[in-house]
């Protein structure tokens, strides 16, 4: 006799997270504009930035080098007023404070992002290498499956298969089907009169595995 095919959806070893996928987009569009910002704000400081060769160098030790060597250069000239000297000392003070705090930033925020920058002439216009966003995405969104819950999951199949198998027999024998009331009179409790069809699917699997009471095996 020919096996009944199953009508149940085997669980996959990777299961692609739409919410995860959707956070991690989310996530991506965040870090594009937080690097927008800080080209912006080195450009509008008098820093040059021309590719992300450039942008991954501006270190808080290499912008106090380079400012230093600027002021070194500027105030060393013979004819520079006293009052010029002054202004221009606390201008360099001022610069190196908010330079060297935006280079901390920005080193810290690069250690975030895992794909080439495309810097463009106008912050706004700078990007993401798209293809490797992309696979950064989908790798994020596919979480492996421990086979511990895809076994636990084939058992569940296994008691539905069951049921269904019970259902059948009560059709072929002109017996009640299984009804809720049947699973509660199990469980201990009443229930409304309309079949009962045990059912799970992979979704529900991966649900119940990372948000109910089998998230300790992550």
């Amino acid at each position: 006799m020919k096996k009944k095919e199953s009508r149940f959806i085997p669980m996959p070893s990777i299961f692609f997270d739409e919410r995860r996928e959707s956070e991690t987009r989310d996530k991506v569009v965040r870090l594009l504009s937080a690097v927008q910002t800080k080209i912006k704000k080195f450009r509008e400081n008098g820093v040059t930035i021309a590719d992300e060769v450039e942008l991954k160098a501006l270190t808080p030790e290499a912008v106090k080098a380079q400012i230093e060597e600027v002021k070194q250069r500027r105030l060393g000239e013979r004819f520079l007023p006293p009052s010029i000297r002054n202004q221009e000392t606390a201008a360099f003070a001022r610069m190196e404070a908010i330079l060297v705090k935006e280079a901390e930033d920005l080193q810290e925020l690069l250690k975030s992002v895992p794909f080439p920058i495309l810097v463009a002439e106008n912050a706004e216009e700078t990007t993401f290498d798209g293809a490797a966003a992309e696979a950064y995405i989908e790798q994020a969104s596919n979480v492996p499956i421990p086979p511990i819950v895809q076994d636990y999951y084939a058992q569940l199949i296994k008691v539905c298969e069951a049921w269904d198998a019970f259902a059948d027999w009560c059709a072929k024998n002109n017996l009640q089907p299984p009804t809720r009331r049947v699973l509660n009179m199990i469980a201990g409790s009443g229930a409304p009169d309309e079949a009962a069809i045990l059912n799970i699917a992979p979704d529900q699997m991966f649900t119940y595995w990372k948000f109910g009471n089998m998230n300790h095996l992550s």
